[in-house]
């Protein structure tokens, strides 16, 4: 696999260091390349097979990760990524804007060279999924905590799709009809779910790892173990946790606070008991005939 994956990267590379010397220093410092690719490793899994048009739909795939990567750290206003400086403090905001736009750009036409309209519709859906989930979890910062299937939903369409994309062009590429490629689907969509709610869960919990901590809190972002420890505290925890969510200013001994709390009421435990049967459904619509 690693020899596929390096195949990918020199292809990506290719693509975003052949327009200007610029676009070098920004594939460079962007920091981008040495992620762990896992939507194109499902890719390479469901396809089978190893030529031309599967590097490219991993290409494809990688390079409309990478553009969210881009405008996330943006967003979140990130201070790491992968234990390094993110495009936007390096060069500007504006910059790794229309950086992040760029590598978008990209994988549209990357994905077109395969000159599959299908294909096509799937990048352009599998985007505009992960556009509208954004969306709906900016539009929700610092607002009351989320209920489950807000939230669910929210990452279906912002990591979800984007695995679910993987799995199903891999099974394109390799052939078959319609219902094994919505298998393939429906079991990267669980994954890429349960993907995202372990990733939330180490925001709280977990080791350093390249990445900065505590930063859902931070931003006034409401996400699985937030939901599940307002459904069980108490109502003046619960006006706490309320108050510090619509300030988005939380100090670490707020911090400390509600990792205690997460902790009293298992608020982890709870959220990884749910990524745990979104793991099942996958392996459901794996084995299904």
């Amino acid at each position: 696999m690693k020899k596929y994956l390096d195949s990918v990267n020199k292809q990506i590379k290719h693509v975003l260091q052949s327009s200007s010397p610029v676009f070098k220093k920004l594939y460079n410092d962007a920091n981008l390349y040495n992620g762990k690719m896992l939507r194109a490793k499902l890719l390479f899994t469901f396809s089978g097979r190893i030529n031309a048009k599967v590097f490219k739909a991993a290409a494809a795939i990688e390079l409309l990760h990478m553009a969210a990567l881009v405008h996330d750290d943006i967003l979140d206003d990130a201070t790491m990524r992968r234990g390094k400086q993110p495009l936007y403090l390096k060069w500007s905001t504006p910059i790794s804007l229309l950086y992040g736009d760029y590598l978008f750009s990209s994988s549209f036409a990357m994905i077109n060279d395969l000159d599959n309209l299908v294909f096509r519709e799937e990048i352009i859906n599998a985007a505009r999924k992960m556009l509208d989930g954004e969306i709906h979890q900016q539009s929700r910062k610092g607002a009351a905590p989320l209920s489950r299937q807000e939230y669910f939903s929210i990452i279906e369409k912002k990591t979800g799709s984007l695995f679910g994309t993987a799995c199903k062009l891999g099974a394109m590429l390799k052939g078959g009809n319609s219902r094994s490629w919505q298998k393939a689907y429906k079991f990267g969509c669980c994954v890429g779910i349960a993907y995202q709610i372990f990733d939330d869960c180490v925001d709280y919990d977990g080791p350093q790892d390249g990445k900065q901590k505590f930063s859902d809190i931070k931003k006034g972002i409401a996400t699985l173990p937030v939901i599940y420890l307002m459904k069980s505290c108490d109502k003046k925890e619960k006006e706490y946790i309320k108050n510090l969510f619509n300030k988005q200013k939380a100090a670490k001994k707020d911090i400390n606070k509600i990792v205690r709390l997460m902790k009293k009421y298992n608020s982890i435990k709870r959220s990884l008991e749910d990524a745990t049967c979104f793991l099942k459904q996958a392996d459901i619509a794996r084995e299904q005939k």
